[in-house]
């Protein structure tokens, strides 16, 4: 059930506005409901055979001095110049399997972890971290639950039931 998109209006400069011109899998009902507790709004317009596009706008309140990225290589190069850890605790020598198949998302993680000093091991789906946790000692394992194959449900599951 696609419903229908809301009276569209100019976002005010405070804003941020976002498209998505892809399918996204998302709920649209609670995300309309989440954007609307931020005060703000979500709409879709579609064209039959032609896809969809949501538009989601929240109020971001005073955004001087605030730097704002327009594609995430932008933010893997600002997370390379500067220091976010400094008061973070250090992560020296804690090994870390990742599961997540996202390749801008591993990238994230990794240089954030590995910045903290953190050992940082990817799985691309649920299967390939039960079997590189079955294989090899983590002290933590990071598990994002919607992945190809097998989802990090399952893969929690596997894990814990195998101790």
């Amino acid at each position: 059930m696609i419903l229908p998109p809301r009276a569209t209006r100019t976002p005010q400069p405070t804003e941020i506005l976002l498209e998505i011109t892809r399918q996204t899998g998302l709920g649209l009902a609670i995300s309309r409901h989440i954007a609307e507790l931020l005060g703000g709004e979500l709409s879709v317009e579609s064209v039959r055979g032609g896809g969809s596009t949501f538009t989601l706008i929240v109020p971001a309140g005073d955004l001087k001095g605030v730097k704002i990225f327009q594609h995430p290589a932008e933010i893997i190069e600002d997370l390379g110049t500067h220091n976010y850890l400094q008061d973070s605790e250090n992560l020296s020598g804690v090994r870390v399997l990742v599961a997540e198949d996202s390749v801008d998302n591993q990238e994230l993680i990794g240089i954030m972890l590995s910045k903290a000093g953190a050992k940082v091991v990817f799985a691309e789906n649920g299967r390939i971290a039960v079997d590189k946790a079955q294989s090899e000692f983590f002290d933590v394992i990071l598990m994002d639950l919607n992945m190809p194959e097998m989802d990090g449900y399952e893969a929690t599951r596997l894990l814990r039931s195998r101790g």
